[in-house]
């Protein structure tokens, strides 16, 4: 019996039906992500849970084309890499429901970085995931771009595990390092070291070969000044730059 063509009519048919079929499961399938691994549904589905273990969640695509605004979450239950989960049972008592109902999916998670490690760990946590400011750049596009990104409704944002960032407390030193990472200097030493080609062409190696103390010494300050203040539509002075440059390398100043 020989196949119906395919033709647009009926591929429209077929991905409403599978649609339909991915609607009605009760379960939706679970992915880990960091900054990260912590757990997030695929298909959108509401989860009643303790609100300060849901943070937004910026992807390397959404730093890359630039929309800032989180329309994702992820559920981060604890705040380092094997801090003890079990007082979740008393103290959050709807994630810990939410965990165990999905245990055999959590529990079944094949990296070795989760042996010995208490039940639904996350990984690559520390104090920099829950920093308000952090400049982020994707690991997975050519282009490079680094992202300034603030809280997004009082909370920190954190990225997925293909993404690169730097935290920050303060806002104005993020703004100007986002405006260092943004400047010629940096933009000619990535497009000279990159390999296009690559599947991750922007890495951590990539990202270490740049010094930002030299960086600023060879920047021009009206422009450092201007950029920053444009990214935090806030005024930024010359003192914050030699407060930065104070940061970056104390012998200069």
């Amino acid at each position: 019996m020989s196949n119906s063509p395919l033709d647009t009519a009926a591929f429209k048919t077929a991905a409403a039906e599978y649609a339909k079929s991915l609607s009605a499961q009760d379960v939706p399938s679970l992915y880990g992500v960091t900054d990260g691994k912590a757990v997030g549904t695929k298909a959108g589905v509401s989860v009643d849970i303790e609100a300060e273990y849901v943070f937004p969640l910026l992807k390397c695509t959404a730093l890359h084309r630039d929309r800032l605004q989180p329309a994702k979450a992820v559920v981060v239950p604890q705040r380092q890499f094997g801090e003890e989960t079990s007082q979740l049972r008393v103290t959050a008592p709807r994630l810990w429901s939410y965990l165990t109902e999905n245990a055999d999916v959590l529990d079944n998670r094949r990296s070795s970085i989760y042996r010995s490690k208490p039940r639904f760990s996350v990984f690559g946590l520390g104090d920099y995931s829950f920093a308000p400011w952090k400049v982020g750049v994707s690991g997975l596009h050519n282009d490079g771009n680094f992202r300034l990104i603030g809280p997004s409704e009082g909370s920190p944002v954190f990225f997925d595990d293909t993404c690169y960032l730097l935290p920050f407390e303060d806002a104005t030193q993020a703004a100007l390092v986002h405006a260092l990472l943004c400047s010629e200097p940096v933009r000619q030493l990535l497009d000279s070291l990159k390999y296009p080609g690559a599947k991750r062409p922007i890495t951590k190696k990539l990202l270490q070969r740049i010094d930002l103390a030299a960086t600023l010494q060879e920047c021009d300050l009206d422009e450092l000044v201007e950029s920053a203040s444009n990214s935090l539509k806030n005024s930024v002075t010359e003192q914050d730059i030699e407060t930065l440059a104070q940061a970056l390398d104390p012998t200069v100043y």
